[in-house]
């Protein structure tokens, strides 16, 4: 499903314990994160301020090793100056 057949049993046999597929939305991961879990990986998604309620729910539901959370919009690297998301709740 991914790069190549194997691919995450040979990660997993190399020492990898977790896997992020960046470009996998959530509504579509539970294949690959069937996949992960059945190759000794724990799935791990991506959730931004802006995601819906049900689909953090799912992220929360498929997500087992953590989330990796969006603190910006835009593509990662992309930004020279670096201007985080100005609608993100500030502590």
């Amino acid at each position: 499903m991914v790069a190549r057949a194997g691919f995450m049993r040979d990660a997993a046999e190399a020492g990898a314990d977790s896997l992020l597929i960046a470009d996998v939305p959530a509504l579509e991961a539970e294949p690959f994160a069937r996949e992960m879990e059945q190759s000794g990986l724990e799935p791990v998604l991506i959730a931004a301020a802006n995601t819906p309620d049900p689909t953090l729910r799912s992220i929360a539901k498929l997500s087992k090793a953590y989330t990796y959370c969006v603190s910006r919009s835009g593509i990662t690297g992309t930004h020279a100056d670096a201007q985080f998301d100005r609608s993100l709740p500030r502590n």
